[in-house]
Formats: structure tokens, C-alpha cells, sequence
């Protein structure tokens, strides 16, 4: 500024900092954010136009897309169900050095304890945040799976068991099948994630309320 006298007289950094601030606000910036995450799913469309697929029509892609999510969901829901199990067999383990409080107010209600009949407190962030953990490791689950059935040979075996008819096209190579694999596995991370993103700011907007 000293060596550009025309630019004393001029806004300070922090009326820049707020001017932009107020072009972008947190509900934009929001916006953006979701807009960012969904440009995978965009460009997905457009895999009619490539040349070189293994499919003629969309609906050939997008039916064996579907039964893939489903196999997908059915082997995650499998692990939540096992490690929700494991979860809750453990609570009535033995607890070292931890002693609660046998709190038995009456006005407490039922759904407000825990097994042990103590006032139980949620953190809404913290519990997001062991939910998404929980999310995070069922897709490592799912990737092994995939990482599995590759090394295994399981896609060659799919390409012998679902052959191209004249009713609808299958993929050529052991290739288009990891392929289309990785991408629904990708597809559920983006899903995840944009759902967690939006689970945050509902849980900022409660906490700040």
C-alpha cells in the first residue's frame, strides 16, 4: 500500500473477507459441496457414448449395475448384522476400573437408561462420528471382498456362468467385471459420504439450537 498510494484509500483485507463471506454463504457453500460430490454420478451417464463397452444399451449396464448394489448391500447388511452382534454380546462383559452410578430417579423414563438402570446421556457428534467409523470400516469390508473374488477367480467364473444370450449383453472379460464391481463399491462411498455430510449439519444445526 505504501509503495501504491491509489490502493490506501481502498477497503481492508477484512471487508474483502466479509464481501465474500456473504457471496458464499454456508448454505452455498453446502450446495457446492453436494454438487461436487454428485459429478461422478453425472459423468456416469454418459457411459452410453464410449465406444469401446461391453454392452449396446443402457439398460443392459444399468440392470447388471442394480444386481450388483443389491449383492453389495445384502454382504454389507450380513457384516452389520455380525458386528452388531458381536457389539452387543460384549457390553455385559467385565469392566475394569469403570463403576457407574446406580442413579434411580423416577422421573427418569425407561428409553433414558442403560442396562444397568443409569441415566444415559447421547452425544449427537460423537455418535456420528462412531456411526461413520462403522460405515467407513463395512466398505473395507466390502473392498476385501472385492480384492477376494478378484484373486480368487471369481469373475472368471461369472463370465462362464452369465454368458452373453440374445435377450441381454454380460461383460466380456474378468476386467469389465472388477471393473463395474469397484464402481458400485464407489458408488456406495460417494452415497455414504454425501450422507453423512448432510447427517453433520443436521447434527451442528440441533447442537447449536
Amino acid at each position: 500500500l505504501q509503495s501504491r498510494p491509489d490502493l490506501a484509500d481502498g477497503p481492508p483485507p477484512e471487508a474483502h473477507m466479509a464481501s465474500a463471506a456473504a457471496i458464499f454463504p454456508k448454505q452455498c457453500r453446502f450446495r457446492l459441496l453436494v454438487g461436487a460430490l454428485c459429478i461422478p454420478f453425472a459423468l456416469a451417464g454418459g457411459s452410453e457414448a464410449v465406444v469401446d463397452t461391453w454392452w449396446n444399451k443402457e439398460f443392459e449396464y444399468t440392470f447388471l449395475e442394480v444386481m450388483v448394489t443389491i449383492l453389495m448391500l445384502w454382504l454389507a447388511l450380513a457384516f452389520e448384522a455380525f458386528w452388531h452382534y458381536v457389539g452387543h454380546d460384549l457390553k455385559s462383559s467385565y469392566q475394569y476400573g469403570k463403576m457407574k452410578s446406580s442413579t434411580t430417579r423416577e422421573d427418569v423414563h425407561h428409553h433414558d437408561r442403560d442396562h444397568h438402570h443409569s441415566i444415559s446421556h447421547v452425544q449427537l457428534a460423537t455418535e456420528l462420528v462412531n456411526r461413520a467409523g462403522a460405515e467407513f470400516m463395512t466398505l473395507g469390508f466390502l473392498a476385501s471382498i472385492i480384492f477376494a473374488w478378484s484373486n480368487a477367480g471369481a469373475f472368471a467364473w461369472c463370465l462362464e456362468s452369465f454368458p452373453t444370450t440374445s435377450k441381454i449383453k454380460m461383460p466380456k472379460t474378468e476386467a469389465d467385471w472388477l471393473h463395474l464391481a469397484e464402481f458400485v463399491h464407489f458408488q456406495l462411498f460417494l452415497a455414504m459420504l454425501l450422507y453423512f455430510v448432510l447427517m453433520a449439519r443436521v447434527v451442528k444445526g440441533s447442537v447449536e439450537r
